[in-house]
Order: C-alpha cells, then structure tokens, then sequence
C-alpha cells in the first residue's frame, strides 16, 4: 500500500511538471527538508528559478515560504533528494554565459575561505550576497557555490541535527551536495575558456576538497529491497525530463520510496 501510494506521489510530481510546460504562468513548487524550489518553465526550457533556505525542516518560516507561493503554485509536493538536487542543478545552469569579463586574480587567494573569495558573493563559508539574484562578476563558479549553499540537508558548526552533533567548526552538507558542487566547479573547467575564470574555480575547488578537507554527512537508506538499484536509478536520470519519466516505471518505484535513513559524518568526497 504504501509503494503504491509513493508512485502516486510520484506521479503527481510529474504531471504537475507537464502542466507547467503549458502554463507558463503558473509556478511549479517542491520543497526538500531545508529547501525550497518555485521555477517557470518555456518551451520545454527553465525560464525563471528560484531557490528559498531555511534553518531545519521545521522551521516556521517554511510554512510562511510555501504560503507566499502557494496562490500562484499548482501544487506544492514534497519531493526526495534526487529530485531537489537535479532540481538546484538545473537552476544553477540559467544564463550562466552572461558575464564574461573578469578583473585581476586577487593578491591573497589563501583568505576567500576565511570570507568570500574576490569576485563572488557565495564562494566561502558565507555568503555576502544580497538576495538569490545577486551574483557576483566571476558567476558560473558563483552559481556553484550559490547551489551548494542551497543544499537541502546541512548542518551549521556547533549545531545538532540528523543525530549529529557538529563540532568540526564549519558547516557539514550532505555528501550529494559535495558531489554535486564537485561536478559543477569541474564542468567549469572542462566547458571554459576563460583562462581567468578556469583560475578562480580551481582554487575554490582546491581549497574546498584538497585543502580544507570538509567532512561531509552520508545516509544509511534501509529500504525494503532493491536499495543499490534505486540509487543507482535515480542516480542516473534526468529528473526533469518528464516525457522520459512518464515511461520509467521502475524509476517511477524508487523516486518516493518509502527510506527511514540514518546519518552519519564521511571524510568527504574525493579530492579535486
């Protein structure tokens, strides 16, 4: 019964998708413990995205959050983690080409971690930007760090959640969200040919995971059955892809599965 009703939810995620492509003035809404997402989309295409934070699953301002959007929403589902992060992906992909002029490499790289690295509002421990628009001059790498900062489940230093007390003296995320980080700094790389801005993100990425080598969280998912393969589905799909979803039955089983998870503290994803 309740596989059943985790495909139904599923199911609901993706026609709410669909009916976004049609209706371009509606928001589409999913939320992931600590973050929200409310995008448009045009011609098959992410029009217009954004992403909301909040302290703990709990926190009162979520509820305040979904109200503000709830009038223009169609819906408003809670989704799995996959799906937020492909989610964070794709918004983090939109105009990412608009700025290609960059100053001088700063004199003393070796201090963006202890704020924000010189050409960004997101690429540090903090973030000094002033909403979710405000981006700074080096913008692909700060779209990355901006993504990461959205991760949906994180714990600050000296804070207790998921059962884990973090005493590391900075923020811990969840190991997806490195991943994720990880593989957007290295398309950089790979995708420009900025010489400066190919710079600045290797020394982001190197600070980050050789350097500073931050702690990451990992969950143990107990699933009924069929566990690698759920992740190694959801893995690999496009999670907005809609026509291809309306097909994968056996993804279909694994997006909502029913997962009691446990966390706890990995040395990190893999060095830069």
């Amino acid at each position: 019964m309740t596989l059943n009703m985790n495909i139904i939810s599923a199911l609901i995620v993706i026609f709410l998708l669909n009916f976004a492509n049609a209706n371009n003035e509606s928001l589409t809404v999913m939320y992931h413990e600590e973050t929200i997402a409310a995008f448009e989309k045009a011609n098959n295409e992410l029009a217009h995205c954004r992403l909301y934070r909040v302290n703990h699953r709990d926190d009162p301002n979520k509820d305040k959050i979904l109200a503000k959007l709830k009038p223009k929403a169609i819906s408003i589902p809670e989704v799995n983690m996959q799906v937020i992060l492909q989610t964070i992906i794709k918004c983090s992909s939109i105009h990412e080409e608009r700025k290609e002029s960059f100053t001088a490499q700063s004199k003393s790289e070796l201090s963006l971690w202890l704020g924000v690295i010189s050409g960004t509002k997101w690429c540090g421990f903090k973030d000094i930007a002033t909403d979710y628009e405000d981006l700074g001059s080096y913008e692909r790498v700060d779209r990355c760090c901006r993504g990461y900062h959205y991760c949906p489940i994180k714990i600050s230093s000296n804070h207790k959640k998921y059962g884990i007390i973090n005493s590391y003296g900075r923020k811990i995320a969840h190991c997806d969200c490195d991943k994720m980080f990880f593989n957007c700094l290295k398309n950089i790389i790979k995708t420009s040919k900025n010489k400066s801005l190919k710079y600045k993100t290797e020394v982001v990425g190197i600070l980050k995971f050789n350097v500073i080598e931050q702690k990451c969280m990992k969950d143990e998912n107990n699933m009924q059955d069929g566990n690698e393969r759920c992740a190694e589905i959801i893995e690999g799909v496009e999670v907005i892809d809609e026509e291809y979803l309306q097909y994968d039955e056996e993804y279909l089983k694994c997006l909502n599965f029913n997962v009691k998870k446990k966390y706890f503290v990995s040395n990190g994803y893999q060095k830069f």
